[in-house]
């Protein structure tokens, strides 16, 4: 019964390991190995999986018990001899090997493993491992060590910093190594890869010249200006170069930059046969699955991509890069909040300064609701970068939902500041001051916003909004038809529900003489005839205005007018039908009174203040009575008073009157 459990863990162990999810895989496998710790499976997997993380010698005590419980599987002692080699045991490896062969062990698999160790040693960035047989014929060279890399070998001690990301100590070291022993192009071209690891292209173009003085023609050098180019978005350029250092040094490495270069050229089929061939022979070599996963997004294969970028990362944990498009990824194509913004965060382990991936994780902080994580990690990034503009841009939107209003309108201003053309931002910025009322400033950024972008319907649509409150009627009217025009040009929602409304239900707040209410009136009307052939359904009324208030103005009879409009939106928007229980069975006798409430923030200053002039039976009516003393609640006159915080800013009013209601 403990063998059958041991092995359903075993399986289920393999599958995390197989999905990437190594921490979990490890935790699975060191607990079998507390209940049968002679396990070869448990061991040998474990093992394999500390290689994938960099760390061949913790993975030997491991691969060893395996081959020992059986010494009879022949992929043991394949990965046993491969860690060994990992870890620079070349001689045990050698050793290991011969007691192989002489069990018996052939085959293209020890023939391949066999060929580094041949060679003495491997040096190469790619990550020796016990290769499978390849896709596609490889030169034998193409896995082994040159006699060029050979001479390289007092450089290995950066080489493996640079491996692990520490590209500080990496960088360390070469200064060291080049104040000891002089100007070394391999050194200086290392040093210049480095460089362009902790993004400085700059000083890696320096320090390329200086190399290319002394060897133009070496190997490292022609790799590392191919890599510069491709940064520089010079694909030919790169491809001429890489195809060089493929010419003088045919390693894997060499490959690999020649195939980024034919997929920066458009080339990716013949990109992605060269990656597959050399993830053959090196299946866990991180920098090949990286480019992988963006020669299958360049091809829209989206789920290839993430498995190929998730298998990078967990080869080479460090590369913040392959995290940064895993975030994306997963965010766009998946919709996975969750899982982005934790490829975030595993972006800022090797890069914690790094201002564009602060910025975008802030992003998508605020949109997961975590608000606050989200204004410290993007006010962390502009005080890294003042100038960096999406990190105001997201900073002023974070503080803008946390109503921080005065902060986000300068987060915003700054952002304008650096790129003053971006219409984005003049729009953020007018519909703040769109909120505060201030329809200049609104109109001003708009029209700036426009200025840059006037194929935008939503700006137009603001703008037709801002000149409707300065009753500018026929600007705004032809902006909101232009808001229309632009909106199904580009399909974004059918029917355009609140840019058709805005025009059609125009309405002056105040005119100045009779034939103005009457033109004003009919064209109200003519506008919900028109909106109710137009549009289906109302979805969000917190988009629509429709400025019926304006006709207590006009000394008319309204009841027609909203009897319409009010059948308009219980037709357009079913959500206003809704009757509460216990008010559908509700009957009142024509001699009981009724109170009526009205809150209101800003009533205390409208003409409903009048409206106990208007009621036909004052006779019948108790007073009219106004909650204005807030130091003082009545509580049987407004039981909306019980919670006095609540109701401080408001103004209540109430009124009894005897109405039957029909």
């Amino acid at each position: 019964m403990l063998s059958h459990r041991i092995q359903d863990a075993l399986q289920q162990t393999i599958e995390h390991h197989q999905a990437g999810r190594l921490p979990e895989a490890e935790r699975l496998y060191r607990a079998i190995l507390q209940v049968q710790p002679n396990h070869p499976d448990a061991h040998h997997n474990l093992g394999q999986l500390v290689r994938q993380m960099r760390q061949p010698r913790a993975a030997l005590p491991h691969l060893k018990a395996a081959l020992e419980a059986k010494p009879d599987v022949a992929q043991y002692w394949l990965s046993f001899i491969a860690a060994l080699s990992d870890a620079g045991e070349v001689q045990t490896a050698r050793s290991v090997l011969e007691q192989a062969r002489a069990r018996g062990l052939t085959g293209p698999a020890i023939d391949e493993l066999a060929a580094p160790l041949e060679a003495v040693a491997m040096t190469a960035p790619a990550p020796p491992t016990a290769p499978s047989p390849a896709a596609e014929p490889l030169p034998p060279e193409a896995t082994q060590g040159s006699p060029r890399e050979a001479a390289q070998t007092p450089l290995q001690p950066a080489i493996d910093l640079r491996e692990r990301g520490d590209y500080a100590a990496a960088e360390a070291w070469l200064r060291a190594h080049l104040a000891q022993h002089g100007e070394d192009a391999a050194a200086l071209a290392l040093l210049a890869q480095v460089r362009m690891l902790r993004k400085d292209d700059a000083r890696a173009a320096e320090l390329l010249q200086r190399a290319a003085a002394i060897d133009a023609k070496h190997p490292a050098v022609l790799r590392n200006r191919a890599r510069l180019k491709l940064k520089q978005n010079a694909p030919q350029e790169a491809l001429a170069l890489a195809e060089a250092a493929w010419a003088a040094e045919p390693t894997l490495e060499s490959r690999l930059l020649r195939a980024a270069a034919l997929a920066a050229v458009q080339r990716s089929q013949e990109a992605a046969r060269e990656i597959d061939a050399i993830l053959a022979v090196k299946p866990d070599y991180a920098e090949a699955w990286a480019n992988r996963a963006l020669v299958a997004l360049r091809s829209q294969q989206v789920e290839a991509a993430i498995a190929a970028a998730e298998r990078a990362v967990a080869l080479k944990p460090h590369l913040a890069q392959i995290w940064r498009m895993l975030a994306g990824l997963r965010l766009q194509h998946r919709h996975d909040l969750s899982g982005a913004i934790a490829a975030l965060e595993q972006a800022l382990v090797s890069e914690p300064d790094d201002v564009a991936t602060l910025s975008d994780l802030g992003e998508f902080l605020r949109r997961a609701k975590r608000l606050d994580e989200a204004l410290q990690v993007l006010a962390r990034a502009v005080s890294l970068d003042a100038g960096s503009y999406n990190a105001w841009v997201n900073y002023g939107t974070a503080l803008q939902e946390a109503q921080r209003l005065e902060e986000a309108q300068a987060a915003y201003e700054k952002a304008l500041a650096i790129n003053p053309r971006s219409p984005e931002v003049a729009n953020n910025l007018g519909a703040m001051a769109k909120d505060r009322e201030d329809w200049e400033e609104a109109l001003r950024y708009f029209e700036q916003a426009l200025a840059e972008k006037p194929d935008h319907a939503e700006i137009m649509s603001n703008k037709a909004a801002a000149l409707t409150a300065l009753e500018r009627f026929d600007e705004a009217e032809a902006a909101a038809r232009d808001a229309l025009r632009l909106q199904e040009a580009i399909r974004l929602k059918p029917k355009a529900v609140e840019y058709r409304v805005l025009p059609a239900l125009m309405l002056p707040s105040i005119m100045d003489s009779a034939d103005a209410i009457a033109h004003w009136r009919s064209r109200y009307q003519q506008g919900i005839a028109a909106l109710q052939e137009e549009i289906d359904e109302i979805r969000d009324l917190s988009k629509v205005s429709h400025k019926s208030f304006y006709l207590a103005y006009h000394n008319a009879d309204d009841r027609p007018i909203l009897e319409a409009l009010s059948q308009f939106f219980r037709s357009k928007a079913p959500q206003l039908n809704y009757t509460a229980p216990h008010i559908a069975q509700w009957r009142m006798s024509s001699q009981r009174r009724i109170r009526l409430g009205i809150v209101c923030r800003q009533l205390s200053q409208s003409s409903c203040r009048s409206l106990h002039f208007l009621f036909h039976q004052p006779s019948r009516s108790s007073a009219f009575r106004s909650c204005r003393d807030l130091s003082s609640p009545n509580q049987k006159r407004c039981p909306h008073q019980r919670n006095r915080r609540s109701c401080r800013p408001l103004c209540c009013y109430w009124r009894s009157v005897a109405a039957t209601i029909r």
